[in-house]
């Protein structure tokens, strides 16, 4: 006990292992949800999902797009990165609007 962490200086981003960390964190990218347009997000700590509905796959799948290149412009103005190893997509519909 008494000992002094070296000092670190962040330019961006939020120190881990901190017991701030966690609430800045939640602070820095509470507003991504702004950027989206045809998306809701659903965010949990480190974990955000987004979800888009629609009748036709095709319309889903520019909606979708469209949001995925918004975040992309957002993680680049917040100069955060993106796990591409830990990012899934899941499609859900009937077989016959998935084919079609």
């Amino acid at each position: 006990m008494g000992e002094l962490s070296t000092l670190k200086y962040l330019k961006y981003g939020v120190p881990q292992g901190s017991i701030l960390g966690p609430l800045l964190f939640l602070i820095y990218i509470n507003d991504l949800p702004n950027c989206l347009q045809h998306s809701t997000a659903r965010m949990f700590a480190d974990d955000t999902n987004i979800t888009v509905s629609g009748k036709l796959i095709k319309d889903a799948e520019v909606a979708v797009n469209a949001d995925l290149n918004n975040i992309r412009e957002w993680i680049l103005s917040t100069r955060l990165s993106l796990n591409i190893v830990k990012t899934e997509y899941l499609l859900i519909g009937s077989r016959h609007n998935i084919n079609t």
